[in-house]
């Protein structure tokens, strides 16, 4: 908050774009904040960049997907068919599902896609579909990225991702941040559900080898939630079982173990 503040006073002309755990779950309340000027829910791999056109176009922030915005928001276009959307009654809202937190506040927590109008200037749409990863799937190491890697494998302290979501409770467990963050509204039943999917080998072999050829590194995080993928397809701890890298299994129930051999 502090860093978006000051870029904010320093760039009054520049929006500011939101995304992670807390904004999926908490949009609008991360919207009040009068330097925060967008918001993406859940993932951001198609949605930033469409967000980021209807900025240099000035229209299309209605057709996008698990963002929420404001009136007020630099770089919202004042277009009469863009702000039919804050007048429109079908979809003004009563605050959605709500639960309320035991604290000396008595914070309100809201569900994440909480569809709708808020409060007169604050727009939430729910999200649609999850990245599909075997064909939508934007790699993490690039020319740009790279020095960041290189960085984290001098100090032995690299990770990446093999999946995203939880396998074990895809249904139930809305409100985790791992299942939450990375959860759909079903088309057919308009109720979200929780995803698990695991990034390809092929990614995962480009980019190990990418930054091992950069810079060799001995040991690596694996973000893989709970793991499944991951202990189903060997491939993942042989490629990195070949190259002498040992590895944790980013999964509490793992307690950090160390697997010097798949």
């Amino acid at each position: 908050m502090r860093i978006a503040k000051a870029c904010h006073e320093a760039y009054p002309q520049k929006p500011i774009v939101w995304g992670g755990v807390h904004v999926t779950f908490q949009p609008v309340e991360s919207l009040r904040e009068k330097f925060v000027d967008y918001v993406i829910i859940g993932e951001g791999e198609l949605r930033f960049p469409r967000l980021l056109k209807a900025i240099e176009i000035g229209k299309g922030f209605k057709e996008i997907d698990g963002i929420g915005y404001k009136k007020e928001s630099v770089g919202f276009t004042h277009d009469p068919d863009e702000l039919a959307v804050f007048e429109s009654k079908e979809t003004a809202s009563t605050g959605g599902v709500q639960l309320r937190v035991m604290s000396s506040k008595r914070e309100i927590i809201e569900m994440h896609d909480s569809d709708g109008l808020y409060e007169g200037h604050i727009i939430v749409r729910k999200r649609g579909l999850s990245v599909d990863l075997k064909r939508q799937y934007v790699r993490a190491v690039s020319a740009r990225t790279m020095p960041l890697f290189v960085a984290a494998a001098q100090r032995n302290e690299l990770m990446l991702q093999t999946s995203r979501g939880c396998n074990w409770s895809p249904t139930s467990c809305e409100f985790c941040s791992v299942a939450g963050q990375y959860t759909e509204t079903d088309p057919g039943t308009g109720k979200n559900r929780s995803v698990y999917r695991y990034i390809p080998f092929e990614h995962f072999e480009h980019e190990i080898r990418c930054i091992y050829a950069t810079q060799p590194f001995t040991f690596m995080a694996d973000e893989a939630e709970n793991s499944s993928w991951f202990l189903k397809d060997w491939r993942y701890a042989e490629l990195l079982h070949s190259l002498g890298i040992t590895y944790h299994w980013h999964d509490p129930r793992i307690l950090d173990t160390k697997v010097e051999e798949p």
